[in-house]
This record gives structure tokens, C-alpha cells and sequence, in this order.
């Protein structure tokens, strides 16, 4: 054997030493796959009617599929009927102090926060405390949803825009019209958070012509970016109109910028805070947007922000 084939082997025959196993008392189902099997689980799990009937649906779907083979990849048939499809805890702990001790280490090493323990563990609640966690479900889950969201229309812009499919387009529109619904939208995500926003526009600002959506875009990441980086105080979205071009400016009391980073900041994937010390989530990506965005428009960027005390972005368009 040579020496390389030598050391594959010791490599994958070698445990994985980050593992761990923890051994709690289980209720388990009879091992093997049918319908009985499902209809048990669906009960132990407390599901309405319905969604048994699509597990059963799905089941007799999957008895008539054939195993592909198109991967080319040789293993032992897998014996499904030897597999048990649900275990869990026998105890119903009523509170954390119930639980078993041996989970709540297990918890304690994968970092699980405290408040999401009792959820995992199954602990019973009381009837006055579901509607309170629903809500916070419900709120993480809005979020979530919302942050995707995000991620994937930065990602498909910059996609665009790296393959020149992004034309611009001008056209007449009402300024304070798609600032004021920016500004909106920002302000249901922040109703919670210790944070304002302002919208600094004067009356006389009224149509202008320029590419509605890309001004959308640039105002969103921008305001995105300042709400993130904002913990308490206020984002203020501002505008002036002069003869030959649009100035558009958010300006946040936030966090600011390490003045090393400033020349990176519109730099694809790059990010203030990264690894282990990464304080902030995000893809690097809606910066560099608006980079492109109005580089595409023939317009100019210009940056100010000090540590601890804000960042003001401002964005010149000029008028078609």
C-alpha cells in the first residue's frame, strides 16, 4: 500500500473525535415502515386528520418508486424495514427541572439557548403560556422568512447584474412616493426594535426621471444596512432635487464603520465582521448592489462615518 492510500485509510478510519452519544430512556416504534407504523406516529405526534392522510398519500407514492441508480455509487441496499421511524423521551417533563439530565448536557454542548430548550424537550405548558410562545414562533418564523427573502433578491440582482441583464430604464415617477414606502416598509420590521425612522423630504420634491426600480433597490439595501447596524436611535432617509441631479442620503446613529474597512465596504462578499467574531448577519452582497446600481446610472457614492457615532451614505443621480 502506498503511502498515500495509507494515510486515506487512517484518515477515514479514524472516529470522529468532536462526536458524542447520549444515552436517554426512549419510547421506541417496532422497527420496519407501513401504514400502521405511520398511523402510530401520527398519533403519538398528535396530528389532525389531514395531515395523516398526506403521510399515507406519500407512503403509497414512495412503495412504487424505484431506487435510481444514475449516481453510480455502490453500497449496500439500505433495509428499510429495519429501521425504527420515531423515538423519543419517555418522560412528559413538565417543567426543565424534569427533564433528563443527560439531554439538558446535551443541550448545554450543541449551544442550544435556554428559552429553546423547553420547546426540544417537550415540556407541557400551560394553557395561559401558549398564545405568549406562539407569538415568538411566530415572530422568528416572520423574520426568517422576511431575511430569506432578502437574501435571495440581493443574490438574483447581483446575479443580473454580473451578466449585464440589468438595462436602464427612466422613466418618470414620484420620488417621495417610493421613499415614503420604503421608508413603510422598514418601519413594520422595526415597530419593535429602539429604532426610528425619519424621512426627510421637502415638499417640493415631485417627479423625477430616473430608473424607479433600481432607486428602490439602492434605497432598500441602503436602509437595510443602516437599520441593521443600528441597534437604538435613528435611520433618516433625506432627498434634494436640483436641476441636473438627485441626491438621495441615509444616515443612521449607529454603530459606524472601522475606518480600515470603508475601502471594502462595496466589495462583493465582504462583510465588517466575519468567522467567530462576525457580529452581524448577511451575504456581503447588497452593498456592492448599489454599487452597481449606480455606477450603471452614471451616479457617484460617497461615505462618512465615525465609530460609535453613525454612517451617512449618499447617493448623486443625475437626471435623464
Amino acid at each position: 500500500m502506498s503511502a498515500s492510500n495509507e494515510t486515506i485509510e487512517q484518515v477515514t478510519n479514524k472516529g470522529y473525535e468532536a462526536g458524542f452519544v447520549t444515552d436517554i430512556e426512549q419510547e421506541y416504534a417496532p422497527e420496519g415502515l407501513n401504514e400502521d407504523i405511520i398511523r402510530f406516529i401520527s398519533a403519538k405526534k398528535e396530528e389532525p386528520e389531514w395531515m395523516l392522510e398526506w403521510r399515507l398519500e406519500a407512503y403509497r407514492g414512495w412503495l412504487e418508486m424505484e431506487h435510481p441508480n444514475w449516481q453510480k455509487v455502490r453500497f449496500p441496499p439500505i433495509d428499510f424495514q429495519a429501521i425504527s421511524y420515531y423515538a423519543a423521551p419517555k418522560q412528559k417533563p413538565g417543567s426543565l427541572d424534569e427533564v433528563d439530565p443527560k439531554l439538558l448536557e446535551t443541550y448545554e454542548k450543541l449551544g442550544i439557548p435556554m428559552h429553546e430548550r423547553e420547546t426540544l424537550a417537550g415540556v407541557e405548558r400551560s394553557e395561559d403560556e401558549k398564545p405568549e410562545v406562539a407569538g415568538r414562533f411566530t415572530d422568528r418564523i416572520l423574520g426568517g422568512g422576511r431575511r430569506l427573502l432578502y437574501t435571495l433578491n440581493t443574490v438574483m440582482e447581483f446575479a443580473e447584474l454580473e451578466a449585464g441583464n440589468h438595462a436602464v430604464n427612466p422613466q418618470p415617477f414620484q420620488l417621495t412616493q417610493v421613499i415614503r414606502s420604503v421608508a413603510n416598509d422598514f418601519r413594520e420590521r422595526t415597530q419593535d426594535d429602539e429604532v426610528g425612522l425619519r424621512v426627510d423630504v421637502p415638499e417640493s420634491v415631485g417627479s423625477v426621471t430616473l430608473d424607479q426600480h433600481a432607486v428602490e433597490r439602492i434605497l432598500v439595501h441602503l436602509v437595510h444596512n443602516a437599520t441593521k447596524f443600528t441597534d437604538e436611535g435613528t435611520v433618516t432617509i433625506s432627498a434634494q432635487v436640483g436641476s441636473d441631479a438627485v441626491t438621495l442620503c441615509v444616515a443612521d446613529t449607529g454603530e459606524g464603520i472601522d475606518p480600515v474597512f470603508l475601502p471594502k465596504m462595496f466589495d462583493e462578499f465582504t462583510q465588517a465582521s466575519t468567522g467567530y467574531d462576525r457580529t452581524h448577519e448577511g451575504n456581503g452582497l447588497g452593498l456592492t448592489v448599489v454599487q452597481r446600481l449606480v455606477d450603471r446610472m452614471e451616479g457617484t457614492i460617497d461615505v462618512e462615518s465615525t465609530p460609535g457615532e453613525g454612517t451617512e451614505v449618499t447617493v448623486c443621480l443625475p437626471l435623464k
